[in-house]
């Protein structure tokens, strides 16, 4: 498993890309965290099989979101998950992967036994 926080700063790898695009049928698994989805260019998010979206107070970043995971921001169910995210508090997010997508609470560190 490969680990990156701070997207912004390998936002432009194409060896990232196309470890992202080919790793998993080595058993490479890539993590990416940022504090804005933009961060994240469409061609490799597309890539990323799980995505984790915490809360974000940002308009154009949680419409992003939407946008990643329904490829607009038009109709019915893209206005759900934009009203949605509006409601998140802190540790509060939307999971999503190719077999199922939820909000979901994270347990801070500091509070887990």
């Amino acid at each position: 498993m490969m680990i990156f926080d701070e997207a912004h700063r390998v936002r432009d790898s194409r060896r990232l890309e196309t470890l992202a695009r080919e790793g998993r049928a080595f058993g490479v698994g890539i993590v990416i965290g940022t504090q804005f989805p933009g961060d994240i260019p469409e061609t490799m998010a597309g890539n990323l099989a799980t995505q984790l979206f915490l809360m974000n107070n940002q308009a154009q970043h949680r419409r992003y979101v939407v946008k990643q995971v329904f490829g607009t921001t038009s109709g019915n169910e893209p206005r759900k998950l934009l009203d949605n995210l509006k409601k998140l508090k802190q540790f509060e997010g939307y999971f999503s992967n190719a077999h199922q997508s939820a909000l979901v609470s994270v347990t801070p560190y500091y509070k887990r036994q």
